[in-house]
This record gives structure tokens, sequence and C-alpha cells, in this order.
């Protein structure tokens, strides 16, 4: 409308007096030409702007920032600057306050697409990174991705804004040519902590159904009577489990059966002799008699030395029977018992109590 009203007053001086002309002519090119000079300074905003942070947390160091964004000027690009604002900057020259605990100074270009020959530029500050590259190279509207690594988050939590701008010269400085904000924000995170308690599982029974401690059952072994033409057999179960870094171990505790001052001996590791007075122990399947079990379960734990032989038995009060070096799972262990009597083992009761005694390895 101005420009309108200005072309009316000339027509109208030029049949008044030459000169009023002159004077009009002045006042319309003082008007236009200001708007000319300051459409040719501004420059294209850039599209499908993004900034993604490795880590979101105030403080954070070593982080990672990945821009990307549509140029959508065919120029020639010599660099590219990030401008980290705590406030918004809406047109070049706006004043930018640095965020406080943000620094981008030790930062590294770690991979920019398409263009493989930006490099970090030594033009940049704390919160201003320069990338750049030889020479400003035509470049076509198209995507770009830098991705940069080893900066520090700001030291509070809030929303932070980044001035995106491309340029002709190689070190950042100049009139840009594409330009554009992205903003991201810092948070104080949510730490996450649980636990997970030390355990220790054992159980003992006569029988145990599967896994299952709460199927343990029984606690009490009769052989009935003994004779020095047979041998006697029986057995119990155990299982254990631990997430106990070093293992456990199970220990036997106890006496061999007695009946007042008369004695059984306790076996060394030497098979069943019928007619021979002897009392043992082992963990495996065995055919001399025929009794026992291997050790069966996910867990890897096996018998001990002197008691893993098959047909072989013994019996010793503070020996490891069975341990595990390392967290293992559950594994269910049969224990076999013999006994035989010669011929004139003296009369008698004779009862054994046994304890397995198991400990984790920490």
């Amino acid at each position: 409308m101005p420009l309108r009203r200005t072309r009316l007053h000339l027509r109208m001086s030029r049949i008044r007096h030459t000169r009023t002309v002159i004077v009009v002519m002045a006042i319309l090119l003082s008007t236009v030409v200001p708007v000319l000079l300051y459409a040719q300074s501004s420059a294209e905003l850039v599209t499908y702007r993004q900034l993604r942070l490795s880590d979101g947390t105030i403080e954070a160091t070593n982080v990672n920032y990945r821009f990307a964004f549509n140029t959508i000027t065919s120029a020639s690009i010599g660099s590219v600057t990030f401008e980290v604002c705590q406030n918004y900057q809406y047109e070049q020259g706006d004043p930018c306050t640095s965020p406080a605990g943000f620094t981008a100074g030790g930062a590294t270009l770690v991979s920019s697409i398409p263009y493989a020959d930006f490099t970090y530029n030594s033009a940049s500050t704390d919160s201003r990174i320069v990338i750049s590259r030889p020479a400003a190279i035509p470049v076509t509207p198209q995507p770009l991705t830098f991705e940069l690594e080893g900066i520090t988050n700001p030291s509070a939590v809030g929303s932070y804004y980044v001035r995106i701008e491309t340029h002709a010269s190689t070190d950042g400085s100049g009139p840009q040519i594409d330009d554009g904000t992205v903003v991201f924000a810092t948070n104080i995170g949510i730490d996450i902590t649980t636990e997970v308690p030390p355990y220790l599982l054992f159980c003992t029974g006569i029988t145990i159904d599967g896994y299952n401690c709460g199927t343990a059952e029984g606690s009490f072994i009769s052989f009935g009577e003994l004779s020095s033409r047979a041998s006697r057999s029986a057995t119990s179960q155990m299982l254990a489990s631990t997430n106990a870094p070093y293992g456990y171990s199970i220990t036997l505790a106890g006496e061999t059966m007695t009946a007042g001052n008369n004695v059984i001996p306790a076996m060394t590791g030497n098979p069943s002799s019928v007619g021979v007075s002897q009392f043992g122990i082992n963990s495996r399947q065995n055919t001399i008699p025929s009794v026992g079990s291997d050790p069966e379960g996910p867990g890897l734990t096996n018998a001990s030395s002197g008691y893993n032989s098959p047909n072989n038995y013994k019996f010793q009060s503070g020996d490891i029977i069975a341990s595990s070096n390392n967290t293992d799972d559950y594994r269910k262990l049969t224990v076999s018992y013999l006994v035989n009597v010669n011929a004139s083992q003296p009369p008698g009761r004779y009862v054994a109590t046994i304890s397995y005694i198991c400990l984790a390895n920490f």
C-alpha cells in the first residue's frame, strides 16, 4: 500500500513541477532499497531438524550428539556450526547464553554422512561446535547427518537450544546459507537399583520328588536284621543349589553304627565284603550290591573323592562328600548306605545318627 500511494503522488507531481518529481523519486528509492537488501541477506530454514543424545542426564560426560537435518539451498558449503544456548535464538546475531556446565571443547566428530571429509574445526568453542571441509564444495538440497562424541551435558535440568547454520566459509564465519534451531532437554535421570540376595538351598530326605525341597520326606532308615550271609543297603537323597560365587560344600558328620560299646567299623573306600563287619556310604549307582543312583539335575556338583566310585564305600566324619566351586543349579545326590557284619558281631541294636551340613563358599 505505501508503494501504491507513492506512485500516485509521483504522477500528480509531474503535472505540477519537475523538481517535485525528483524529490519523490528519492523518497521512492529510500523506501524500496532496504527491502531488497534484507531479502538478499536472509537464509533458508533447514527442515527435518533432529538431535539425539546418547545420555540425557545432567552433567553426563562423553555424551554422543547426533544431528540430522535437510539443507534447502543449493550452495557451496565449507562449514557447519552448532551453537548451544540456554536461550532461544531467532535470528543470526541474537545473543546466546551458554548453558552452565555444558562443554564441547574436547568433542570429536565420529561420522559425517554423506560427506566424510568434514572434520572438527579448531574455531570451535565450549558452546559453539564448528565442523568444516578442506574447501567449500557445492551441495544440493539433501539430508546431512553428523555425530559427535565427548560432550558434557548442561548441569541443570531444562530445555536448551541448538542453532544450526551452514556457511560458505571453512571456519563457520560469515553469513549463513541455511539455518534452523533444535531443542533438547536434560533431566536428573531415574536410578534403578535392586539386589539379588545370596541364597543356599539344601534339604535331605529319604525321598525328594524332582527338585523340590517341599517334597522331601523321611529321616529314618531301618536295615532290619543283619546277617553275615548278606549285605544290607538303603538310600537317602539330598538336594542343593546356590548363587554363591564359589559354590558350596556338603560335610558329613556323625559316627559309624554302634550298640553300646560294640562297633561296626567304618569303611575307608573299599568294596563290599559279605561276612566282614563294615559300614560305609557313597553317592553313585552301585552294582555290588545293586543300590543307589548317580547325581542328577541341571547342576554340575558331583560327589567328592572317596564317595564318587561305584561299589566303593567310605565313612569318615568331617569329610566333604560333595562340593561345587561355582554357582550351581539344582543338583540331587542319592546317598547309598552299606552294612555288613561277620558271624561273631555282638548282638544289639546298632544305631548311627548322621548329619549333612551344607555351607556356601564365599
